[in-house]
């Protein structure tokens, strides 16, 4: 029931994608489209929906499960990688198209004539494209969750066609795809091959069977997590029907999002007010009878308001510093971008140091320059900048100090 309800609750919201990935098997090429949900967190969604067969099949499944206006992220397992001349057609450097990863560690390039044929065929079946990805992009960035210490030789053997991926201590260097005979046996040749080009001499050859659903989870992840836009992809144009369709969603979501906020905005205020009236009564209560008992000592409260007067100096002048410290935290913490958080903070008089992470080194740099321009801070260094990962994401970790003027 859980299930039924969480299912309904998210296809109702559009938080989900269909995606179709396409294959060129030897025997021939085949189509699968997946339907992922958004789960809580990354790394939680699910599949509720699959089907394989032709374009047509699976357009007609799709449309069957309410998804005739929904665009697809196509997942390209058939447009070749790596290209050759062929007979005597001369290809010039405008035919090919580079796709980069979403790190820049690596880039693959196409035929461009290949992918728009592609293209066209899902288009002409009825789906609309939201993004075209390269498979071997995502099969790469899949692979990076696995241990890729020494030299690592990735297999994969599968309807004819036999992929390699070659990582030499966690940097992506080389892959392959055979289809036909050479594509049988347990990769020992293509192990020998690498260990001759790579100068090895010794290469771990593991197994990597990703299925579709995998595929179609990372592919759905990536897209909630960069945008279609952000993903790499082929220049395929985004279809705008299918555009327009996750546009509504998003407005259909954000205003459920405020009504369900307005409405607990409410309850809350209600349930606050009377506990405040509740609270006050009872307390109320009790100060009376306090203060009918404490008539009888008030010399005591002359000596404790004595001692507090004493204080008051000091008093005011700790709350003073803290009220300025206060203010310095504001500025410096406004001026934070949404992309970035601030995982150290420590000040030493006047100098406060910040260390943190931001989505890109273009954060950083709106960052720095937001505290530059602040008339209370002076001497704003970025001391050093470094790019690393955090949950297998790209950002950039960094540290800079900035001075307060008292």
């Amino acid at each position: 029931m859980a299930n039924a309800l969480r299912t309904a609750l998210s296809v109702s919201t559009g938080r989900y994608w269909w995606v179709l990935v396409v294959r060129d098997c030897a025997n021939g090429g085949v189509a699968h489209i997946v339907r992922v949900l958004r789960g809580r967190g990354a790394g939680h969604s699910y599949v509720d929906l699959s089907c394989s067969g032709s374009f047509e099949v699976c357009r007609r499944f799709q449309t069957a499960n309410g998804g005739s206006a929904d665009g697809v992220l196509l997942v390209d397992d058939a447009t070749p990688v790596k290209m050759v001349q062929v007979g005597d057609e001369e290809f010039k450097r405008e035919n090919f198209e580079c796709v980069t990863s979403i790190d820049g560690d690596y880039a693959v390039v196409a035929l461009r004539r290949s992918f728009e044929d592609l293209a066209d065929e899902v288009v002409k079946a009825g789906f609309g494209i939201l993004a075209h990805l390269p498979a071997l992009v995502v099969e790469t960035e899949m692979l990076r969750s696995k241990d890729l210490s020494g030299e690592k030789l990735f297999w994969n053997v599968g309807d004819g066609v036999a992929k390699s991926w070659y990582f030499e201590q966690g940097e992506f260097l080389w892959a392959s795809k055979v289809v036909g005979e050479c594509a049988s046996g347990d990769g020992t040749d293509v192990a020998e091959y690498v260990k001759k080009r790579f100068f090895q001499s010794a290469v771990q050859v593991e197994d990597f069977n990703p299925d579709v659903a995998e595929i179609a989870r990372s592919v759905a992840e990536d897209a909630w997590l960069f945008r279609t836009d952000h993903l790499p992809a082929f220049s395929t144009l985004p279809d705008s029907v299918a555009v327009a369709r996750i546009r509504e969603a998003a407005l259909f979501r954000k205003t459920f999002k405020a009504c369900a906020g307005i409405l607990l905005a409410s309850l809350l205020v209600t349930f606050a007010f009377w506990g405040g009236v509740s609270w006050y009564v009872a307390k109320t209560e009790t100060q009376v009878a306090a203060i009918e008992k404490n008539i009888e000592t008030r010399k005591e409260l002359e000596r404790v308001w004595k001692k507090l007067e004493a204080e008051k100096a000091g008093t005011e002048e700790f709350l003073g510093h803290r009220s300025r410290m206060s203010t310095f935290l504001k500025i410096i913490a406004a001026d934070l971008p949404a992309d970035s958080w601030i995982t150290h903070w420590s000040v030493n008089r006047n100098v406060h140091s910040l260390q943190g992470y931001s989505a890109s080194s273009e954060e950083v740099s709106k960052f720095l320059s937001t505290l530059e321009h602040e008339k209370r801070l002076v001497n704003v260094r970025l001391r050093t900048t470094e790019k690393t990962t955090f949950k297998r994401k790209p950002v950039v970790k960094f540290d800079l100090t900035a001075e307060v003027i008292p």
